[in-house]
């Protein structure tokens, strides 16, 4: 029983050791995986991309709108006419008027209370708030696949100090089982030897587990597909960077922390919203020029066909009340 054991026990060391070999890399390596498959990165990026493309002068109401339009009318019309000398009534069937147009539009708000202007400012200030939270997003990415990374190194620190104890513990059962045998030791002291065997193995299991679960989050912080692919940290130990002085750090946040810029850039927009209400007591000035073309067909009266065509301009002044 004690040889089966010691069997199934070498042969969980023996796996453990197979699973923990995979790809060497190290954290530089693993931000340049995740930089270009992280899902909520490339989201984001995405994001960012639409909203730099809202930047325009049509979006915000600084462009005139041309607008083209044509239709075709048929009116057919069924009259009955009673003379009041009381002579015979009269009807008409089927009198067609057939009706063709076409016309382009230009329609242009020349002045709305700087409501344009305002709206142009606004995108561009959620361009900068795509590009900040984009940013807030790597930088997020970058921290949380750091920590992970210098986890698994030091999981992997334990996993190492934890074998060299099975190992340990192992030889000293050995030792133990041997002098028992001669009787220099008590069963008492096999026992307590098996005991401490046992609890290293067992820890090492433990552990075991723990280093897998951080190899799972950091595939899955790099957007790897294989999740469970296994991979061992090229580093092999964690060198702490001193801190810098509160006054520097405290510098470094007013100027440089992207949520503080986010913050400012919110209440920027909500600056502009304002901007928009006011805007709606100022007057307003529309301009509207256009050509159009009209076909008419006359099955009766006095003309045949009629047609008509010519430009058109307008000014529209007015105030919201």
């Amino acid at each position: 029983m004690k040889r089966v054991f010691s069997f199934i026990i070498v042969s969980l060391l023996v796996s453990f050791l197979f699973a923990s070999i995979g790809q060497v890399i190290n954290l530089e390596e693993c931000l340049r995986i995740g930089l270009e498959q992280n899902f909520d990165i490339r989201i984001m990026r995405n994001k960012q991309d639409i909203s730099d493309r809202n930047v325009t002068w049509g979006n915000a109401g600084l462009l005139p709108t041309i607008d083209a339009t044509s239709g075709y009318n048929l009116k057919s019309d069924n009259t009955n006419q009673t003379p009041a000398d009381g002579s015979d009534e009269k009807s008409i069937r089927n009198n067609n008027t057939q009706a063709l147009n076409a016309s382009v539009n230009l329609n242009w708000t020349i002045f709305d209370g700087f409501n344009a202007q305002t709206n142009y400012q606004k995108l561009k200030e959620l361009r900068s708030v795509g590009e900040l939270s984009t940013q807030l997003t790597v930088e997020s990415f970058i921290a949380n696949l750091s920590a992970e990374y210098y986890n698994l190194v030091q999981e992997t620190m334990r996993m190492q100090n934890l074998k060299a104890a099975v190992a340990l513990s192992r030889e000293q059962l050995r030792i133990v089982e041997a002098r028992y045998q001669i009787g220099s030791f008590s069963r008492l002291d096999l026992q307590q030897a098996r005991v401490d065997f046992n609890a290293d193995s067992s820890r090492l299991l433990r552990q075991h587990e723990r280093l897998n679960t951080s190899r799972i989050k950091l595939n899955e912080l790099m957007g790897v597909e294989n999740v469970e692919a296994p991979l061992v940290a090229a580093d092999t130990s964690i060198t702490l960077k001193p801190l810098e002085p509160k006054d520097v750090l405290w510098n470094s946040v007013l100027t440089s922390n992207t949520l503080l810029q986010l913050t400012q850039k919110d209440i920027a927009l909500s600056q502009l919203d304002l901007k928009n209400i006011e805007s709606r007591y100022y007057p307003y000035v529309r301009l509207n020029t256009g050509y159009g073309f009209s076909h008419f067909n006359y099955d009766l009266g006095s003309y045949d066909k009629q047609r008509t065509w010519g430009p058109n301009v307008g000014v529209t002044v007015g105030i919201n009340i």
